[in-house]
């Protein structure tokens, strides 16, 4: 799975405004010459990840 796929799954899971904000730096990544396999696209579903971690735990 790569780290498109994962941040879509985890998708359900997060506050819109966040996930919002990070498609729109994917995306200026993306379009700035970047890949979707950088290291920048996996910090930002690391980011996510926790997001989602922490609202499952404050039932957000």
């Amino acid at each position: 799975m790569n780290y498109i796929d994962r941040i879509t799954e985890l998708a359900p899971q997060l506050p819109a405004v966040v996930l919002e904000d990070v498609m729109n730096r994917i995306k200026d990544w993306i379009v700035s010459g970047g890949k979707e396999d950088d290291p920048y696209i996996e910090q930002q579903l690391r980011f996510l990840e926790r997001v989602a971690a922490r609202s499952k735990e404050h039932d957000v």
